[in-house]
């Protein structure tokens, strides 16, 4: 997955580009602000290749960089190398907070952007209000969708190979998500994991057992298969 990480935060700066955003956090949390979230709310992980659950990307449009704490320090220097993704360890004296790395890096008038969907309400007022006093705007309605195109196809015989290929591709790129946008036509989402694209919600992998109203794993939670509901009387 590494090699691709320097293609996903090119992606991510040309979304930031066309968004005007001068610098974009992506924290590891998801609506309910967990340290735990779902896959689909890992942007942190899939833009940078860090797994632990503890850490903040900054990217800008000539740095990026991952704070996070010391239980991480060693994890996070093996898997940021070669990513182009700075280490900033937490805690330590010679290392900016996020603000500070902000406030030296951005001019007045640029703008900062995140997904209020994961940033806590305080925080996010309070980095606005450090921020204002440098004339640096934040924005917390940009959600960070990062989509690449792939391929276009013209569907046809004799595509198969190609759109196998393109499907591999893209599947690579993005940690088992594919979007394909039919012109004048439903846009369709396909996923690898067991996992909601849209809320997050997963399952266990569905194996045999899953549809057997015999066994307790695929079993009605509220009959556990029998049909009915044995109430005490």
């Amino acid at each position: 997955m590494k090699t691709n990480i320097p293609e996903r935060i090119a992606a991510l700066r040309e979304a930031m580009r066309q968004q005007k955003v001068d610098a974009y956090i992506i924290p590891s949390s998801d609506p309910h602000l967990s340290e735990y979230p779902a896959d689909r709310w890992k942007s942190r992980e899939w833009i940078s290749g860090f797994t632990g659950s503890a850490g903040t990307i900054v990217v800008t449009a000539d740095k990026a960089g991952l704070w996070t704490d010391s239980r991480y320090f060693l994890q996070a220097a093996s898997q940021l190398e070669g990513s182009g993704i700075e280490l900033y360890k937490l805690a330590l004296p010679e290392t900016p907070s996020i603000t500070e790395f902000l406030l030296h890096e951005l001019h007045a008038g640029q703008a900062v952007g995140l997904d209020g969907q994961t940033y806590s309400a305080a925080e996010a007022s309070a980095l606005a209000n450090k921020l204002s006093r440098k004339e640096i705007k934040l924005d917390k309605n940009i959600k960070h969708n990062i989509e690449i195109v792939v391929d276009r196809l013209v569907v046809k015989e004799g595509i198969e190979r190609r759109l196998t290929d393109s499907i591999e591709s893209v599947l690579a790129l993005t940690d088992g998500l594919l979007i394909v946008d039919v012109i004048d036509g439903e846009t369709m989402t396909f996923s690898q994991s067991f996992a909601c694209p849209d809320c997050g919600i997963s399952v266990d992998e569905i194996e045999p057992r899953s549809f057997s109203f015999n066994n307790p794993f695929g079993a009605c939670p509220e009959c556990f298969g029998l049909g009915y509901k044995m109430e005490k009387i």
